[in-house]
């Protein structure tokens, strides 16, 4: 964070030198990733599969609780695994689950 700015900005590299023994070595996303992701239509799998009407009956249950948050009101990333992992069987015909990345150190 630039402190006269008080925004986001991009690290410096003698920060980033102090910090890479933390770093992982798989990147997420390529540096400069300039593909933008479609937005869903009405004949997406999503929209015609079992997820959907899932996700709208549970809507209630992936809702964040009380005991879901930390001190900082922000939900726990334990929680997004644990939600994750309870996804319907008949999602897993159209999406197969490949990884599971833990960035240690941020």
């Amino acid at each position: 964070m630039n402190k006269q700015t008080r925004r986001v900005s991009r690290m410096p590299e003698e920060v980033r030198d102090e910090l890479s023994t933390f770093f992982c070595e798989k990147q997420v996303l390529k540096e400069n990733f300039k593909e933008r992701i479609e937005k869903l239509n009405d004949k997406a799998k999503y929209v015609t599969s079992d997820l959907k009407r899932y996700i709208q009956t549970r809507s209630n249950y992936l809702q964040p609780m009380w005991s879901d948050l930390d001190v900082n009101y922000h939900v726990n990333n334990v929680k997004y695994v644990k939600w994750i992992l309870e996804y319907p069987t008949t999602f897993s015909t159209y999406v197969i689950l490949s990884d599971v990345v833990c960035v240690s150190g941020v």
